[in-house]
């Protein structure tokens, strides 16, 4: 009964595997390759400034909200504990985070 063994597996003969991997667009002029390297600080600013500008319109929205409602809503939510206005009132943030957004994202 003879046996088999099985070829071994080829060697790796670079020092620096990622080299071969990724390409040189992707690698950071200063030698790294990380998830940030293709990040720009203008990118963060503008992400920030973005950020800010979409909070700052969904509050405006819930207060128009809240001034358009006959009620005090928050009387409403914080003394008498009425969840089905939370629910309409966070659908409504949350409608209107969702406009805000595509908004901001499109072209």
């Amino acid at each position: 009964m003879a046996t088999t063994v099985a070829p071994a597996p080829a060697q790796v003969t670079s020092a620096k595997p990622h080299e071969e991997i990724a390409p040189s667009k992707y690698r950071s002029k200063r030698g790294g390759g990380g998830i940030f390297s293709r990040v720009s600080l203008a990118d963060i600013v503008a992400t920030l400034i973005y950020s800010l500008l979409g909070l700052a319109v969904a509050l405006f929205g819930y207060k128009v909200y809240d001034w358009i409602t006959p009620f005090d809503l928050r009387k409403e939510l914080e003394i008498d504990q009425n969840t089905s206005l939370g629910i309409v009132a966070g659908s409504i943030i949350l409608g209107l985070c969702i406009i805000i957004a595509a908004s901001i994202m499109s072209p």
